[in-house]
C-alpha cells in the first residue's frame, strides 16, 4: 500500500508538471520595409470644437519581391476635439482600416476598426513664441472582426501611445519644420504574448518633416518616418494543448510621405 501511494504521488506530480504551459522559442525574424504614404486631412474650427477627417493610403513599392500587394492599407479617420484651455486638447475618434494583403473574399479578414481617446498638452516658448513643445497621450482599441484564438492574441487590442513633438515657426517663411517621437505600449497582450511576463513596447516611431503653408487654408506636409516594430507571434501548436510556439518579430519600416491639409 505504501509503495502504491508513493507511485500515485509521483504520477500526480509528473502530470501536473506536464500540464503546465510550455513555451517553445522559435527564434527571431527581421523585416526591412520601404513604404510610401499619401493622404489628405480636413480640419474645421467651431469655437472650442475641432472637427477632423483624414484619409491615408499606404503603399509598398517593392511588394512584388516579397509576394505582397502594392496597396498595403488605408486608414479613414473621423474625430472630434475640444480645446477647453489654450494649452490643452481633449479628443476622440474612429478609424476604419482596410488591409490590402488579406483575403478579399471575406470582409472580416480585410476590415478592422479602431476607436481612440486622448489628451494633448502643449506650450509655446521663445522670444516670439515661435517654438512649440507638445505631449499627446492616446488610448486606443484595435478591433478585429475575424475569429482569433484568445490564447494567442486579443480580439480587441488595447494600446497606449505617447507622442512627444517639437515644431518651429519661422516669422517670414511659410514652412514649419517639426520632429516627433512616439512610443506604443501594449496593455492587454495575453500571457504568452507578453515579454518576460509583462506588457511591452510594441512600436517606436521617429518622424522629421515640414509643413509648407500654401495659403491661409491649404498646406502640404512632407515627412520621413522611421518605424520600429516589435511583436511576439504566438501559435498554439494544437487547439487543446498547452504547448505554445513563440516567434519574435522585428520590423524596420522607412516611410516617405506627403499629406494635403485643408483648414477652414
Amino acid at each position: 500500500m505504501k509503495r502504491l501511494f508513493i507511485i500515485v504521488a509521483f504520477a500526480l506530480i509528473a502530470f501536473s508538471m506536464f500540464a503546465e504551459d510550455t513555451e517553445v522559442d522559435m527564434g527571431t525574424t527581421t523585416n526591412n520595409v520601404f513604404q510610401l504614404r499619401a493622404g489628405a486631412s480636413f480640419n474645421k474650427k467651431i469655437s472650442i470644437l475641432r472637427l477632423h477627417f483624414d484619409e491615408q493610403l499606404r503603399f509598398n513599392p517593392y511588394a512584388s519581391q516579397t509576394g505582397n500587394s502594392f496597396f498595403n492599407r488605408s486608414h479613414t479617420t473621423v474625430g472630434i476635439g475640444v480645446v477647453p484651455l489654450s494649452f490643452l486638447k481633449v479628443e476622440a475618434g474612429y478609424t476604419l482600416k482596410i488591409y490590402g494583403n488579406k483575403d478579399w473574399s471575406d470582409v472580416k479578414e480585410w476590415m478592422r476598426h479602431r476607436v481612440y481617446a486622448g489628451l494633448t498638452g502643449s506650450v509655446h516658448f521663445g522670444s516670439r513664441k515661435q517654438m512649440k513643445l507638445s505631449l499627446r497621450e492616446r488610448l486606443l482599441v484595435d478591433m478585429r472582426m475575424d475569429s482569433v484564438n484568445l490564447n494567442e492574441k486579443p480580439k480587441n487590442a488595447l494600446h497606449l501611445r505617447s507622442k512627444l513633438g517639437f515644431e518651429y515657426k519661422f516669422e517670414h517663411v511659410p514652412v514649419k519644420p517639426y520632429l516627433s517621437l512616439e512610443i506604443d505600449n501594449t496593455l492587454n497582450a495575453p500571457k504568452h504574448q507578453q515579454k518576460n511576463g509583462h506588457q511591452y513596447i510594441n512600436e517606436i516611431k521617429a518622424t522629421v518633416g515640414t509643413r509648407w503653408r500654401l495659403n491661409k487654408r491649404n498646406a502640404l506636409n512632407f515627412y520621413y518616418r522611421y518605424h520600429y516594430g516589435y511583436d511576439r507571434d504566438v501559435n498554439q501548436k494544437k487547439k487543446n494543448t498547452s504547448i505554445y510556439e513563440i516567434t519574435t518579430e522585428k520590423t524596420h519600416i522607412h516611410v516617405v510621405g506627403i499629406n494635403y491639409e485643408f483648414d477652414w
